[in-house]
């Protein structure tokens, strides 16, 4: 199982569920997530997340998700506005030294060697590194300073410029050869694969990478940046455990579908980046926050391919069509 069959056979469907709004469903959803591996998959995506972290009864299934625990609290506090009950609340589902150490290492991540080349320069000079400092986010002066810093926003573009030229198109990754694989890995693929060192150095850069897909989608909407995101496919499998990489590319191709609309995925529906997934369209229909025609929904139907695994994606847009009239 990797990223890609966890999001079809276990995000979507409970996207599914939420996007019904049946408060009885949602909570048993989430009140059978109790697997540690589950409750970092559900913390991505669900809409709940506080009702999530107060049915998980073992503490440790949280902690180890710790990196998106903060993640859902940028993307909060960026797109609903400062709250630091919020923040306390949250935090309180996890084991203080657990949080303590997530700051600790962050701020020290500076020491490592970057693989975003031209972030290095861009972090030393602006108010970014404040996202390493709990006083940010339980003293709002602090997060109203921060969010106005007007290097902010060029140091987050540059950040997800960076991870797309790195992680995505491969400039400067390093890959595994077939032998060294096998030995991490237990097994080949045909996909590249980043060697171990250069996976920690993503799960450490990554949630200043998400903050800055947050703060680029709310103060600058419509960058190439996040199209590119949203477009370019995965040059390696998402991993099984909490597929980072996969979530973004979500969360940009939905960021994309609310800002232009469905045109956005018909005028990309085949191009040099080649055939949509129908999982993401799913996805970006389950959390659009706009109202699609009939027609505008037919014509993207017609663009699915019926391969067998799009049944769902046919049906829940067949069930749209009959709703838009």
């Amino acid at each position: 199982m990797c990223g890609y069959c966890v999001e079809q056979g276990i995000l979507l469907p409970y996207l599914a569920v939420e996007y019904s709004q049946d408060l009885a469903l949602i909570e048993q959803s989430l009140s059978d997530c109790q697997d540690g591996f589950l409750v970092g998959e559900y913390l991505l995506e669900s809409n709940h997340i506080e009702l999530l972290l107060k049915t998980v009864k073992d503490r440790k299934n949280i902690s180890r998700g710790i990196d998106i625990v903060f993640c859902r609290l940028y993307e909060h506090f960026i797109f609903s506005g400062y709250n630091s009950t919020f923040y306390t609340s949250l935090i309180s589902y996890v084991d203080r030294s657990v949080v303590d150490s997530f700051y600790a290492r962050q701020f020290d991540r500076a020491a490592l060697d970057s693989f975003y080349s031209r972030q290095c320069e861009i972090d030393s000079e602006t108010s970014l590194k404040a996202l390493w400092k709990e006083e940010t986010f339980t003293n709002q002066n602090n997060w109203d300073s921060f969010i106005a810093d007007k290097h902010v926003l060029a140091s987050s573009v540059a950040k997800l410029e960076g991870y797309h030229d790195w992680w995505i198109l491969e400039h400067g990754k390093e890959i595994n050869d077939p032998e060294t694989q096998m030995k991490e890995l237990g097994y080949h693929t045909c996909d590249s694969n980043p060697t171990r060192g250069d996976r920690k150095r993503f799960d450490l850069e990554f949630p200043s990478t998400f903050f800055s897909f947050c703060y680029v989608a709310k103060y600058s909407s419509q960058s190439d940046i996040i199209k590119k995101i949203a477009l370019d496919g995965l040059p390696n499998v998402p991993s099984l455990g909490y597929a980072r990489d996969l979530w973004l590319q979500r969360k940009a191709f939905s960021h994309c579908v609310n800002e232009y609309g469905m045109a956005f995925i018909l005028e990309n529906a085949d191009s040099e980046n080649g055939w949509l997934r129908a999982e993401l369209i799913y996805y970006a229909l389950l959390k659009s926050k706009n109202e699609f025609r009939a027609d505008e929904l037919s014509n993207v139907r017609n663009i699915i391919r019926d391969d067998g695994e799009s049944e769902k994606v046919l049906e829940f847009i067949d069930t749209m069509i009959a709703s838009a009239g």
